[in-house]
């Protein structure tokens, strides 16, 4: 319900705890924010880019997403440039940054305009099911190249189990279940 708030020229803090599905909320943001265009959303973790970089990136599309994962690996001052791009509007795009351990008083992290704490899947039990429906059609897609339809029987498995782990848990299970359906 809190990402349907989110707007775009804005910045995002997801934070929590590893593996409880920063990255999956990053990716929900920026679905909805950019019409369902998957191939806006820049990981700077993996696609390192610098200001001439964003701004022709920007020139070539009407909206994307500056997703910085595990703020603590990036330069204070990158990020700072980062932020002053998209709150003085150079670029049509959102900054969401993650981290594990939010410090209140961090300058940079104070400052941005949304913050959303992410629980573990123990105390999510309503997002469960849709991120289970999420990854196992992920999975399936790329052994068979179409997406199936889950029972809400499922739901009921789902709920019941106590998920002491994370996310990463419930995608693994959601592997092994297509890779073993793909051998039947």
């Amino acid at each position: 319900k809190k990402i349907n708030k989110f707007s775009i020229n804005k910045s995002i803090l997801i934070y929590g705890p590893s593996g409880i599905g920063k990255n999956f909320i990053a990716n929900k943001i920026h679905m909805q924010l950019s019409g369902n265009n998957p191939d806006t959303f820049i990981n700077m973790s993996e696609n390192l880019m610098n200001d001439t970089d964003l701004l022709k990136f920007s020139s070539l599309h009407s909206y994307f997403t500056i997703y910085l994962n595990d703020y603590e690996n990036f330069d204070k001052s990158d990020l700072l440039n980062y932020l002053n791009f998209i709150k003085n509007k150079t670029l049509n795009a959102s900054i969401i940054i993650d981290t594990k351990n939010y410090i209140n008083d961090d300058p940079i992290l104070k400052d941005l305009d949304f913050k959303l704490h992410l629980n573990s899947l123990n105390n999510r039990k309503n997002e469960i099911f849709g991120i289970f429906e999420h990854y196992i059609n992920i999975f399936f897609k790329k052994k068979f190249d179409k997406e199936i339809i889950i029972d809400k029987e499922i739901a009921n498995i789902l709920l019941n189990h106590s998920w002491p782990g994370n996310i990463f848990e419930l995608m693994n299970i959601c592997e092994l279940i297509t890779n073993k359906l793909s051998k039947d």
